[in-house]
This record gives structure tokens, sequence and C-alpha cells, in this order.
């Protein structure tokens, strides 16, 4: 059991999506499921969200499998930059 009073390390809000996509090499079509997991920090005492220095905000993983595979594989494409501003909003935990 845990205790009531300890605190996290961090607080962490996740967005995850997914889809088929396929491309067609030399009349023949390859498929892949790919999916993506969006990762926000929070610091768990100012309730704010935790940024890079450089700017990055977010940490970025995705899977990749074959359509004919029963294998896939995460990838962490580390911290990354909200580039398009999707996520400018959501400043703390509490916004969620």
């Amino acid at each position: 059991m845990s205790d009531p009073n300890s605190r996290s390390l961090i607080n962490c809000l996740g967005v995850i999506g997914g889809q088929m996509a396929g491309a067609e090499i030399e009349n023949k079509v390859y498929e892949r499921f790919y999916a993506s997991l969006t990762l926000f920090l929070f610091d768990p005492i100012t309730d704010q969200r935790l940024f890079l220095k450089t700017g990055e905000s977010l940490v970025e993983f995705i899977f990749e499998r074959q359509s004919d595979s029963t294998n896939g594989k995460w990838i962490c494409l580390g911290w990354l930059e909200d580039e398009y501003e999707e996520w400018e909003s959501l400043v703390s935990f509490t916004d969620q």
C-alpha cells in the first residue's frame, strides 16, 4: 500500500493514436500499422509542464508493425518540440 502523503517523482499525461498506412512499390501494396504515444511530463510540486531549456516539451514514441508480421517494435524519438503548437494550451497537469 502506498503512502497517501508521498509524492511521485513526476506526473505524466499521454495521448495515443494509430492507423494503417500503405505504400505501393512496383505494383505491390505494403501496409504497416503505426501508433504514436505522446507523453507530457509535469512537475508534481508546481503542477507545471516540463520543458527542456532548448524548447522541447514532449516525449514521443512510435510503434511500427508490417501487416504480414506478428512482431512490431516501439521506437523512442526522444524529446521533441510541439512544432504545430497543438498542445500549447496544456500548461499544467490540472489542465487536462
